[in-house]
């Protein structure tokens, strides 16, 4: 059911749309306090994806909608209560129009050759993932990941096939995805776990292939908060877990959710 495409080293990419009509993708950029980074990648997404629906969803309370109202073109949806990742993501593609809609993390850590690429790739799959080839990450952030991937399938046997769910550069299907929002609990950085478990479950196409991907450790919000984040994404996977189980049915969601954030408050 699944593809895993291996990255070469000197990939041959053509810019050009290579297949894809441009003006049915959208991009989705959530975007938390991205003021010093968010002009950046919209100079690059503006540049190299003419006609494609650009959202940006900020959910912050610095300057960064500003930053992105002087972009020409550029949707932007300013929440100011905090939605999390997998919150702003989801915001953006109930507001997207394109048949393919990809999301990529503010900082834009993939370039727009390798953007390109895995655009093309996904045209033939429901959802397409990325992996990262990860260069310049933090030695205990990097441990935490393995940890991570390695946790994540032990507790979901659909996931065993995946070499990396928490890349910020995915592809989907518009009318898939809109199948099971519902489904899609989560708002923190599970969403992803979330998101990929819920296309498994249905048995649509999953793709996924290599990126060279660039870490941009200044600036960087997990990296100051690696541990507390760590038990938040542990918290939020065992609630999906509790979500998928025979257990559901028998407990009271608030119940869950105030455990999880009574945890929170005292470790």
């Amino acid at each position: 059911m699944y593809q895993f495409r291996r990255c070469s080293k000197e990939p041959k990419l053509n810019l050009n749309n290579g297949g894809i009509t441009v003006n049915v993708l959208t991009i989705v950029v959530p975007a938390y306090n991205e003021e010093s980074r968010i002009a950046s990648t919209l100079r690059h997404l503006t540049s190299n994806f003419d006609g494609a629906q650009v959202i940006v969803v900020c959910d912050g309370d610095d300057k960064t909608a500003e930053v992105v109202k002087a972009f020409n073109g550029v949707e932007v949806y300013h929440f100011t209560q905090r939605l999390g990742k997998g919150g702003a993501i989801m915001e953006g593609i109930r507001r997207a129009k394109g048949d393919l809609v990809a999301f990529v993390d503010a900082d834009l850590p993939v370039s727009v050759e390798e953007m390109w690429r895995v655009i093309r790739m996904a045209k033939d799959y429901d959802l397409f993932l990325t992996a990262r080839l990860l260069d310049g990450m933090p030695p205990l952030r990097m441990l935490l990941h393995r940890i991570y991937i390695i946790l994540v399938k032990l507790m979901f046997w659909r996931m065993r096939d995946f070499a990396d769910f928490q890349a910020g550069f995915k592809v989907m299907r518009r009318e898939r995805v809109a199948q099971m929002m519902e489904e899609l609990i989560i708002n923190d950085f599970v969403f992803d776990v979330n998101l990929i478990y819920a296309f498994a479950r249905r048995g649509f196409r999953i793709g996924q292939t290599f990126v060279r991907w660039r870490h941009l450790e200044e600036g960087s919000k997990v990296s100051r908060n690696t541990l507390r984040i760590a038990l938040i994404m542990f918290l939020s996977l065992v609630k999906l877990r509790i979500y998928y189980s025979r257990l559901r049915p028998t407990l009271s969601w608030r119940v869950v959710e105030a455990l999880q954030r009574f945890l929170l408050r005292r470790l």
